[in-house]
């Protein structure tokens, strides 16, 4: 998967959770379908990728989903929606080191999270990175979108953050939990101009 840079810049305020008929005519919006799978869950998704030479724009629109609001998505358990980035490129998601954002529904706040050794989830922040991560949720009709930007060169330490740069490759995950299971589609393989 070829990831061409767009025009113009993503800005903060273009994140609001939702993808609209403008943004899917933009040609360098690439969109990729897929199926978010775990368990007996199986639900068909559209991954949304664009770079445009600052930022990394992801977003994942789960649809058929079988709720009717938000309050019912989280009352079935839904907590957080993730994007995870193979950090140390070693086919495995996730290792030591690996970079997962999240968005957490309940608290409506964006999460930047990494692998430690000790394989718990913790914040870029407690070994000096920084939570440089911005991303909105929408809900319409049983679809659940969650847009993600992150800067393509961040601050956070080396070892905490995937190679978004010039000719890398990089593999990413994303999906959402829900009923305490995960629910995600196959790892992608993204080439950075």
């Amino acid at each position: 998967m070829y990831l061409s840079p767009g025009w113009g810049v993503i800005r903060e305020e273009d994140i609001d959770g939702a993808v609209t008929s403008e943004e899917t005519g933009d040609p360098f919006l690439q969109a990729i379908p897929v199926d978010v799978v775990g368990g007996a869950l199986s639900y068909p998704a559209i991954i949304y990728m664009k770079q445009d030479g600052e930022s990394l724009y992801l977003a994942v629109k789960i649809t058929e989903l079988p709720y009717e609001s938000v309050e019912e998505l989280l009352d079935a358990g839904c907590q957080e929606v993730f994007v995870g980035f193979d950090v140390n490129e070693d086919g495995e998601q996730w290792t030591v080191g690996d970079d997962l954002i999240m968005f957490d529904l309940v608290e409506e706040m964006t999460v930047d999270a990494f692998y430690p050794a000790d394989l718990q989830f913790a914040f870029d922040t407690r070994n000096g990175g920084t939570n440089d991560v911005i991303a909105a949720a929408g809900f319409d009709s049983g679809t659940l979108t969650v847009e993600f930007l992150r800067p393509l060169i961040s601050e956070d330490a080396p070892e905490m953050d995937p190679a978004l740069e010039p000719d890398a490759e990089v593999r990413v995950r994303s999906g959402f939990i829900l009923l305490f299971e995960f629910a995600m589609e196959d790892d992608l393989v993204i080439s950075i101009e």
